[in-house]
């Protein structure tokens, strides 16, 4: 057993913690000395020399200095070493206000264009950090191999070096998000990949996956990502804790930034890995009410017990939280069903906008929490606008939001 003193200095400041390997369950160290008389007391057994009471409370005082010495200077106390998992010491992490930006063809992250709405558009926000997606395949849920299509529906290299190297240039930190999708199984989503009891299939998975998410290692080494996401709601595989360590290992011999996995809104609650990572990452897509209209009220009310729950899983792991995705359409019902893609509800812009709201306002405050993408921007200038439907926020009332949100200027806005 492993007992590590740890500075969170992110979540208890001024508040030395330690921390059984593996459990995360934090006690501050001054507890630890109402244990000394019972520790005397085994001593006095164990050693007949010791007689007289001056000795003892020699001995008392002496353990009491090593004690307070160590919470001054937090190093790691050793008896029987493990290798997994590693204790990281955090400092006070900015917060990212964010952007998603997503593109899944190749070509475009290299363009005038996406250059133009990094600059002219993202920036401009108040946005501090950008997600920069790119995406290989897998056939379907079944299939075993995931491949990479630079000369068509995946971003290159070239192109992933080009938008890293853009955004740097305009003042933005970049986290690099590499996701999973499916090729030809439109039933199906990444969070239903898995293959049972086939333990054959598990392992040829996760070596494909090893070989897809350590190429972008590589590459957010080399181009000096700031944050880079290990995985991207693969629910069905997350449970799978040794091969996703085996993972995380490699990952971390080649990249030496900050890393985090996305797990999706339910999955968050289910992994036990979270201490492998160095924030617990949420693609927040809550279901919130029951109703097409609702009031901002009636939003913040249902992101109460979702906010309190986030709450004790950032406790629970001493990790912050990153929402790695949120994102609502601007349409009727919008905060019910979020992910509403084949249906063409009633532009409403407003929900959209309230939406936005209720999410800064639910979370203000709340000192685990430490950065926000919102989903999505994408390369095109003139995506967006009163008349889309869609998830961005461009150039609808929800922009002015995140502006206000960001420490932007506000924006005058076209009316449909």
């Amino acid at each position: 057993m492993v007992m590590a003193i740890e500075e969170f200095s992110w979540y208890y400041p001024a508040n030395l913690l330690i921390s059984t390997e593996g459990k995360g369950q934090p006690t501050t160290i001054f507890s630890m000395i109402k244990y000394f008389p019972t520790m005397l007391t085994t001593i006095k057994k164990d050693h007949r020399s010791i007689k007289k009471s001056q000795t003892i409370i020699i001995l008392y005082i002496v353990m009491s200095f090593i004690l307070v010495t160590c919470a001054n200077n937090p190093t790691t106390i050793i008896s029987n070493p493990v290798e997994e998992p590693t204790p990281i010491t955090y400092t006070i992490p900015e917060f990212q206000k964010g952007i998603a930006y997503t593109e899944w063809w190749h070509g475009v992250y290299s363009s005038q264009e996406s250059d133009n709405v990094i600059s002219g558009i993202i920036k401009p926000i108040g946005a501090t950090w950008i997600s920069i997606l790119v995406t290989c395949y897998q056939e379907n849920i079944n299939a075993v191999e995931i491949q990479c299509q630079p000369d068509s529906k995946t971003p290159s290299d070239d192109d992933l070096a080009h938008v890293i190297s853009y955004a740097h240039k305009a003042g933005l930190k970049v986290m690099l998000k590499p996701h999973v999708d499916l090729a030809n199984d439109d039933g199906h989503w990444r969070g239903q990949i898995g293959f049972g009891v086939d333990e054959a299939a598990w392992e040829a998975w996760f070596a494909s996956y090893e070989r897809f998410i350590t190429h972008y290692a590589a590459l957010a080494r080399e181009y000096k990502v700031d944050y880079f996401v290990v995985g991207t709601e693969l629910s069905g595989t997350s449970q799978r804790v040794t091969q996703w360590r085996t993972i995380l290992k490699h990952i971390r011999s080649l990249y030496t930034g900050p890393i985090t996995y996305a797990a999706n809104w339910g999955e968050a609650f289910e992994i036990n890995w979270w201490n492998d990572v160095d924030a617990i990452g949420v693609d927040a897509y809550y279901p919130l009410t029951d109703t097409n209209q609702p009031t901002l009220v009636q939003l913040k009310d249902a992101w109460k017990p979702i906010v309190t729950r986030l709450g004790n899983l950032s406790l629970r792991w001493q990790r912050p939280i990153i929402l790695t995705e949120i994102g609502y359409r601007s349409v009727d019902g919008a905060n019910r069903f979020v992910a509403v893609g084949e249906e063409s509800p009633a532009i409403d812009l407003q929900e959209q906008a309230d939406c936005y709201q209720a999410v800064f306002e639910s979370f203000q405050g709340q000192i685990w929490w430490r950065g926000v993408y919102w989903w999505n921007w994408t390369p095109d200038p003139v995506d967006g606008g009163p008349q889309n439907n869609g998830f961005t926020a461009h150039n609808k009332p929800a922009e002015n939001i995140l502006r206000a949100n960001y420490g932007a200027e506000l924006k005058e806005m076209t009316t449909p």
